[in-house]
């Protein structure tokens, strides 16, 4: 079956890629509580849960994006592709999340997705000294 972006199926399957990836960090974080605890053997079911959990959000992607699931290409490529990604998300994401956060007055949101951002910069910048070792006319115009 070929799954297009604009159908159901598509959209079901980025739902539960979102569902599987949130239950995947909610499972660890439940095992570390009950290792905190004294609980070894629980702790062990909630990661054993957890990476399942991963696995299945690893086949939703292999159902979204094909064969290779998400597409890698050289460690150059990949940089320069990580690189655009960070910025990306630094200049167009996060800062609609955050000014719709202000306008819901959820200024706590507002100043974590404002943290991402920041990130995503810091992000940009480590990604890009690594393109700039590697390949030193490798830049994707971004100098910082």
């Amino acid at each position: 079956m070929t799954i297009s972006s604009t159908n159901l199926t598509a959209a079901n399957l980025a739902i539960a890629y979102a569902s599987e990836m949130l239950a995947w960090r909610h499972y660890l974080a439940c095992a570390a509580v009950a290792e905190d605890e004294g609980h070894r053997q629980i702790a062990a079911v909630f990661r054993r849960i957890a990476h399942r959990r991963s696995c299945h959000a690893g086949e939703h992607l292999h159902a979204l994006y094909g064969q290779d699931g998400l597409q890698t290409g050289s460690t150059g490529e990949n940089l320069r592709e990580a690189i655009l990604r960070e910025l990306h998300d630094y200049t167009n994401i996060y800062p609609g999340m955050m000014r719709a956060a202000r306008v819901d007055e959820a200024d706590d949101v507002a100043e974590q997705f404002e943290t991402l951002a920041r990130t995503c910069r810091l992000h940009a910048k480590l990604l890009q000294r690594e393109l700039d070792t590697l390949l030193p006319s490798g830049s994707v115009g971004f100098s910082g």
